[in-house]
């Protein structure tokens, strides 16, 4: 886009709130850095051009060491949605999510009036006032740099280094489904961003339970074929699947990693792919679009499904049947097992 197009697009966004006299912005349960730093963006955007107060919300937890950190050092400030009461808010905008995807606690009775976002458009998002969805942009902090270059507004450190850190951890540094446009806003943002304060996220501290699922996981990892595979049973932190998903999708001959877990009465699945050819979020939502919600992106995606009533050893056959799904359509035979640690 040109900045003349993003302009206008962002006095379409001032209009949108005109009328409202402060706005929630609600990112997906468990925020990422991309759902955060869009969030931390919009907010500024809205009080800078807009002169609106807003509150990020969110719902379930900032589990991961890095995420922590983000906060801590750039001192954003989240509500918890619990903590927060919806009709005092006119106006409802959602980053990094949208409508009836089932990965954000927005009441299917409330309808946002703004959603930015980067995952594929949703049916839902057709009524929204305000919708930006750009599913060929990897990061949905990339739209919101677009933004804030259009808007020549002044980008402080802070948020310049939330921004940076979103492009580089969404795309592993830029090594995973990284786009020309995520190059050049990285190098666009590179300048803003605080050194010290990216270095203390970046080298968060984690807690020795951390190491101990990271052992867990790699002792009972499953291969097979081209695909590896990990249950953590059941967790306290949901962020720690996608990061063992991360961890197996380095070994060496393998195409496809997938870690299974349980979570607050939910089956989580994080799923990766080595070639964008691959499309896994096209995969996960052929396998799992009819338990519950799954999708993504081409080399990265999810799944939630409901086992509230199932039992503990229900659940682990259950989770058993789903691995069996992913096996059937990657092509890998489910009764040739090998022990990633022998």
């Amino acid at each position: 886009m040109t900045i003349s197009e993003v302009q206008r697009k962002l006095d379409a966004l001032i209009d949108v709130v005109k009328d409202a006299d402060k706005v929630l912005i609600l990112m997906h349960d468990n925020p990422d850095p991309d759902s955060i730093a869009s969030a931390l963006g919009l907010q500024y955007i809205l009080e800078q051009l807009a002169k609106k107060p807003s509150l990020i919300g969110y719902a379930g937890i900032v589990g991961r060491a890095e995420n922590r950190a983000m906060l801590k050092y750039l001192g954003i400030k989240l509500c918890s949605l619990s903590r927060i009461s919806l009709p005092d808010f006119p106006c409802v905008a959602m980053v990094d999510t949208q409508p009836s995807t089932g990965n954000n606690s927005l009441p299917a009775s409330r309808s946002p009036q703004i959603v930015i976002d980067h995952h594929p458009y949703r049916h839902a998002s057709r009524k929204v006032p305000y919708r930006e969805i750009k599913p060929k942009y990897n990061v949905t902090a990339s739209i919101i740099t677009e933004y804030l270059i259009a808007s020549r507004l002044v980008l402080d450190p802070i948020l310049a280094t939330a921004l940076f850190y979103a492009i580089k951890s969404e795309t592993e540094g830029l090594g995973r489904e990284v786009g020309k446009i995520e190059a050049k806003l990285r190098h666009y943002l590179y300048p803003y961003v605080d050194q010290k304060l990216l270095a203390n996220i970046e080298n968060a501290r984690v807690s020795r339970e951390y190491f101990q699922i990271i052992h867990s996981a790699l002792e009972h990892a499953l291969i097979y074929g081209d695909a590896v595979m990990a249950n953590l049973e059941t967790v306290t932190n949901p962020d720690i699947i996608a990061e063992v998903a991360d961890v197996l999708m380095r070994l060496e001959k393998i195409k496809w990693s997938f870690c299974f877990a349980a979570y607050n009465g939910d089956i989580l699945i994080s799923a990766r792919t080595i070639d964008r050819a691959n499309d896994v979020g096209t995969l996960m939502r052929t396998a799992f679009g009819d338990l519950g919600s799954a999708g993504g992106h081409e080399m990265m995606a999810g799944a939630k499904i409901c086992a509230k009533t199932k039992s503990s050893v229900r659940k682990k056959a259950f989770i058993r049947q789903l691995m069996n799904r992913l096996l059937r359509l990657t092509g890998n035979d489910s009764d040739r097992a090998e022990k990633l640690i022998t």
